[in-house]
């Protein structure tokens, strides 16, 4: 007949110093995957034996609410916790979006004038290679096009990219293009900002190269 485990929330196998860098870590950090903290442990002289399996990790972490599907039934889109989370290998999944930092820059019609160029850029999400990036007076589907076009005519045709619900990538013309290529578009939730969080840094990576991107026209 089926019985309950008599060492249910025993870990064997975890010493009290294990436990307590579990906690600690998955704190700090909520990214990190049971097979990265299984890493951690094994860098650390006061943590490395004995040697836990990822099972008991796991299990360890379910034990007091901190494994991953609990933490994401605790948060709603709104306030959630982000994942580790990477495409499979390069061209899989491409990310666009307008980054700052912005610019005010000469305006070409009226040089006594200044006028703010915003960055957009897509972004390969295995490599965080920028495949396509330019600053542009205008943000607007026809500038999410060009830069497209750009992305895919040096690095080829990636199989989704994600997007936000701004309306320069919600707009019929790039949906229909995307289609023909065969590359599906993927939105985020509303109102979910930070979905695309990691496009966030190699914005200000960008300003290095902000004389080679700056609008012309």
């Amino acid at each position: 007949m089926p019985k309950e485990r008599s060492d249910r929330n025993t870990f064997r196998k975890l010493t009290e110093e294990q436990k307590k860098a579990l906690l600690r870590w998955r704190y700090d950090n909520a990214y990190r995957t049971v097979s990265q903290l299984r890493e951690e442990l094994l860098t650390h002289a006061s943590t490395a034996n004995p040697v836990p399996s990822e099972s008991t990790i796991a299990r360890f972490l379910r034990s007091v609410n901190l494994d991953r599907k609990t933490l994401l039934a605790k948060n709603n889109h709104q306030n959630k916790v982000r994942l580790a989370y990477e495409a499979p290998y390069p061209q899989y999944l491409c990310l666009a979006d307008t980054k700052g930092p912005n610019l005010y820059v000469k305006d070409p019609d009226n040089p006594d004038r200044v006028r703010l160029a915003k960055l957009i850029l897509f972004l390969d999400d295995h490599s965080r290679h920028v495949v396509a990036a330019s600053y542009h007076f205008e943000e607007n589907e026809i500038t999410v096009m060009m830069l497209f076009r750009q992305a895919i005519s040096i690095y080829g045709i990636p199989n989704s990219l994600y997007v936000d619900r701004g309306s320069p990538y919600m707009g019929k013309s790039l949906k229909r293009a995307a289609t023909i290529l065969g590359c599906h578009i993927i939105h985020t939730q509303p109102k979910d900002c930070a979905a695309k969080g990691k496009v966030e840094p190699h914005g200000e990576r960008m300003m290095l190269m902000t004389p080679l991107l700056l609008p012309t026209t």
